[in-house]
């Protein structure tokens, strides 16, 4: 009996590495099989891409540390500052959790929750629900008492922050020329009446942009508005995620930061090209957000994600590989793909300055990431202010 236990024994453990090598190759086989079924049935069509490589860091993009060590003004007290106005020290910030602030002297003196519904009042409940209370982004002056806003979802909105008052000029999902608007995101005010902003995208909204950048199709688009008569019209489309906007001084073009491609897009408002655009500035080492003058009538832009020549790029590799990212998109969480995005994003803070011929003539940068995912910058007299759309706090360095 004895014998017969170790022989029924001895072909168990004969059969086991089979056995074993038949279920891995089932599992392996089940695996690429829902992997083609979900790619077959996925409703994302990521786009076949190839960008140049960046500029060298040398030059006018020689590493410094001009950002790095900057004051932090407000630190753990705001999320995602995207946008601010500074004027005679007091700063005006949109900040993620649907509120516009007035900070004087690092402080916050004043707060305008836009979405006034109860359930809108408390922090915890904003962040979690901006699609019903708000996420502001660009941010300019229109008059003397009225800030004007890009909300992501609420669309073009006024504020008077003094008597903490707000009101919608057009939703956020309007209809512009048979489409939707999705993803209001920059603005300039061409006169009084009229602002130029960008619909980033026509087919993804704030909370799911990560599903845009890494699909990268051309659905975004500039649009003019007549404020008065609330009249718009789309001036460019077909756009990689047209991000920051800023006109030129005179006002007879724009510029437009072409986030997904790492460059600059220049359309003419008026004179000889009026209705045609151009290449303003391709090859950005990062890619762009918002845009915006400064004292010696040049452009800061600020780069949301700065890329290093000499370091690998996933989502750059990636474009090449289609496949891959519409698998990537369907398996991973929508509520993860953000986090995933930007893990793979290098921890550098940068800014570039650009004349109007198109050169480039300095650089900001922070090589420690401390300050990083720059979405804007500005300056006075004294300092360089820095507003990013997802760091915990503004950061202000000495010029």
């Amino acid at each position: 009996m004895a014998d017969k236990e170790k022989l029924i024994k001895d072909r168990q453990q004969t059969k086991s590495p089979k056995s074993k090598l038949n279920k891995g190759v089932i599992l392996t086989v089940g695996v690429l099989l829902a992997a083609v079924v979900t790619s077959l049935i996925s409703p994302y069509e990521p786009a076949e891409y190839s960008l140049p490589p960046g500029p060298q860091f040398t030059g006018a993009l020689a590493p410094n540390t001009k950002l790095q060590g900057a004051e932090l003004l407000l630190k753990d007290q705001v999320k995602g500052p995207e946008s601010l106005i500074v004027e005679d020290g007091t700063i005006y910030a949109a900040v993620e959790d649907g509120r516009i602030l007035k900070v004087v002297d690092g402080k916050i003196v004043k707060e305008v929750i836009l979405v006034k519904n109860k359930e809108c009042q408390t922090p915890e409940f904003r962040m979690e629900n901006t699609d019903k209370c708000g996420r502001p982004l660009g941010l300019r002056r229109l008059t003397k008492n009225l800030l004007i806003c890009t909300d992501a979802y609420l669309g073009i909105i006024t504020i008077d922050v003094e008597k903490d008052k707000v009101d919608v000029i057009i939703e956020g999902d309007a209809l512009v020329e048979g489409t939707r608007m999705q993803f209001a995101d920059d603005l300039d005010l061409l006169d009084e009446n009229t602002i130029i902003f960008s619909d980033a995208s026509t087919k993804y909204r704030s909370k799911t942009c990560p599903y845009n950048h890494i699909e990268s199709q051309p659905t975004g688009r500039i649009i003019q508005l007549n404020l008065k008569t609330k009249e718009a019209k789309v001036l460019l489309d077909k756009i990689y995620f047209p991000n920051g906007v800023q006109l030129f001084p005179d006002k007879q073009s724009v510029l437009v930061a072409e986030t997904e491609r790492d460059r600059l897009i220049r359309y003419y408002l008026a004179g000889p090209k009026k209705g045609q655009h151009e290449i303003f500035f391709e090859k950005l080492p990062g890619s762009p957000d918002n845009i915006r003058l400064n004292s010696r009538g040049n452009f800061y832009v600020a780069m949301a994600f700065a890329k290093h020549p000499d370091k690998f790029q996933l989502w750059d590799f990636l474009g090449q590989y289609p496949s891959i990212r519409k698998l990537l998109l369907q398996l991973i969480p929508s509520s993860y793909l953000g986090e995933v995005h930007h893990a793979f994003i290098e921890k550098y803070g940068l800014v570039v300055e650009i004349d109007q011929t198109g050169k480039l003539v300095s650089s900001l940068h922070d090589p420690s990431g401390t300050v990083r995912f720059i979405s804007q910058v500005l300056e006075d007299e004294k300092y360089i202010y820095v507003a990013s759309f997802k760091q915990p706090f503004i950061a202000r360095a000495k010029k």
